[in-house]
This record gives structure tokens, C-alpha cells and sequence, in this order.
């Protein structure tokens, strides 16, 4: 894969993943987290993920339970070598962001996470396939492959 592609894909995935679950805040997963003793005991036993995903469930959860999230930006410096496995990472992502899905709020929002959540499976799956293939193949395979795919 052409280098930067990886980091293109995630981002722009998760800028989906944030509007599916309503997430005011911008990064949850760069940086450092700072909570209180107390807020924290409240609001991370109700974490489920213990993975990259784990930053995020707990802010989207402080931010249902109407907690005040706070962003500084950080300096980045991209690693060239970085370890992260896009695709289980990415999967990992989509199942925490359907489980909050049934969680949230609103039918609304469920039923627009789901088509978001949907959109975002195809275009990683597109993106991923045609870097190796042609752009048909991938198109059909992203179609039939992803959730609420062909039936």
C-alpha cells in the first residue's frame, strides 16, 4: 500500500464513525485522556472495548452522560512504521460503533448510524480491494461483502 494510504483511510472513516454515534468531539484517539477519579470509576466499567476503540466508547459514553469533553491540540509526528493492522482495527471499530448504535439515544440516529455504518464498510472495502484490483471487481465485492449487503 502506498504510504500515508492507511492513515487516509482511517481518518476518514472515523470522521463517519463520529457522526454515526453523534460525537461532538473531533479525535478521540490522539492525545492524551485526563478524567477525574470519580468520573472515571462512574463512567469506565460500562467500557466494553479494550482496544483502539476504547477511547472513543468512553467518550461518546461521558458524552451521553452529559459530561463536559475538553480538546487541546498535540503536535503529531506520523510513524512511518506503524504497527496498526487496518482491517481488524477497522472491524473492531465498526462492531464497538453498532454496538453503541443500540445503546444511543434515538431510532433516528440508529437508523442513520446504519446507513453510515453501512457507507463506511463499503468504501473501506473498495478502498482496500482496489489497490490490488480492478475497479469493478472491488465495487462488487464491497457491495455484496459488507453489512446489509446483497440479499
Amino acid at each position: 500500500m502506498r504510504r500515508g494510504f492507511k492513515r487516509e483511510v482511517i481518518s476518514r472513516c472515523y470522521n463517519l464513525l463520529r457522526l454515526a454515534l453523534g460525537a461532538r468531539f473531533k479525535d478521540a484517539q490522539c492525545g492524551f485522556k485526563a478524567v477525574r477519579t470519580d468520573i472515571a470509576r462512574r463512567i469506565v466499567p460500562q467500557v466494553e472495548n479494550r482496544s483502539w476503540f476504547f477511547d472513543t466508547e468512553m467518550l461518546v459514553l461521558a458524552q451521553r452522560a452529559g459530561l463536559r469533553i475538553h480538546e487541546v491540540p498535540v503536535d503529531w509526528v506520523d510513524d512511518a512504521d506503524s504497527r496498526v493492522d487496518l482491517i481488524p482495527t477497522a472491524v473492531e471499530d465498526l462492531h464497538g460503533v453498532w454496538r453503541l448504535m443500540w445503546s444511543g439515544p434515538s431510532h433516528f440516529i440508529r437508523f442513520t448510524a446504519v446507513g453510515i455504518t453501512s457507507t463506511m464498510a463499503y468504501a473501506l472495502l473498495y478502498l482496500l480491494l482496489r489497490e490490488a484490483s480492478p475497479a469493478w471487481f472491488a465495487n462488487a465485492v464491497a457491495l455484496l461483502v459488507r453489512p446489509g449487503g446483497y440479499r
